[in-house]
């Protein structure tokens, strides 16, 4: 017996589960920018370092971590409560955690060169996951585009066979008239 809450509990892990995903992608890219401005710096990095990719979100704990969390706590709030699941809404969160990420380390940048290479990366990288938030919302309406045209296409259908039945209807009227 499903009374109806099943859903809506799982609607709303899903969307927690998408929020912690954007969290996940803004700190890593803040840590790739960050590797690539010390990498610039001078650190070395072996091949082994590649994991720390993987525990990006580690990189929030910083001195920006309190001003963070009562960011995150509004957003998930503000997230889990409204009706729309926006991809614009989820890229400037990862956008927001990749900037407390590097506002967080970036002391680690060694030099002018590791630091304009490391916030240039940050650019880059941002106009990267822009660009593929956009690609995710214009294949999301071209989807509802395409349902929609189908739709339109079968009532154009309904409506001319109502029509054409409604016509012979009228035609046998005027015939049993005459």
């Amino acid at each position: 017996m499903d009374d109806g809450s099943s859903g809506g509990c799982s609607w709303i892990m899903a969307r927690f589960g998408v929020f912690l995903a954007a969290i996940w992608v803004g700190s890593s890219l803040g840590v790739a920018a960050l590797g690539a401005g010390m990498a610039a710096g001078g650190v070395r990095f072996s091949a082994g370092d590649i994991w720390v990719l993987l525990i990006g979100p580690a990189f929030l704990f910083t001195t920006w971590g309190v001003i963070n969390a009562m960011i995150l706590f509004g957003w998930l709030w503000t997230y889990v409560r409204s009706d729309s699941m926006s991809v614009g809404s989820l890229g400037a969160l990862a956008g927001l955690e990749s900037l407390f990420v590097m506002l967080g380390w970036v002391e680690e940048l060694r030099g002018a060169w590791g630091v304009a290479v490391g916030w240039g990366t940050w650019i880059l990288l941002l106009a990267m996951l822009s660009t593929a938030l956009w690609f995710v919302r214009q294949w999301w309406l071209n989807r509802w585009a395409g349902e929609l045209a189908i739709l339109h296409a079968e009532n154009a259908a309904r409506r001319a066979a109502l029509d054409d039945h409604k016509a012979q209807k009228d035609g046998e009227g005027r015939s049993q008239d005459g």
